[in-house]
């Protein structure tokens, strides 16, 4: 199965390569329970990825955040910072360092435009 990683990769690209050497080995497992990031994504290429808005490093969103994005996505009340309404459940999530926004995680690939991300500071954070 030719994926879109078989087709961008030009030259070295370390961000590139974890995405494409994370796609081959998720669709050869496809099954797998993907509920933490260790599980989602490597761990190579979360040391590589930066908040496309403060610049700052990204960690792992807990559990429970998750799930409230995700109770909130199914009330219809989650929005992204860009004022759009979420439809789709997240699947996980990476926080910026000041904890502001969260990057979705969508079938173990994080999405990095700066307009889907989640705004935290309206949340009541445990």
């Amino acid at each position: 199965m030719t994926g879109i990683w078989d087709v961008v990769i030009i030259g070295h690209n370390p961000i590139i390569e974890c995405l494409w050497q994370y796609q081959n080995s998720h669709l050869q497992n496809p099954g797998k329970e993907q509920t933490l990031l260790k599980d989602t994504m490597d761990q190579q290429l979360l040391s590589i990825l930066r908040c496309p808005v403060t610049g700052s490093a990204l960690c792992q969103a807990e559990v429970s955040l998750v799930e409230l994005i995700n109770q909130r996505i199914k009330q219809g009340t989650q929005q992204t910072r860009m004022m759009e309404q979420l439809e789709v459940p997240i699947d996980a999530g990476l926080i910026n360092q000041d904890r502001s926004l969260l990057m979705p995680i969508y079938r173990g690939i994080p999405d990095m435009n700066p307009d889907d991300a989640i705004s935290l500071t309206n949340l009541d954070l445990p």
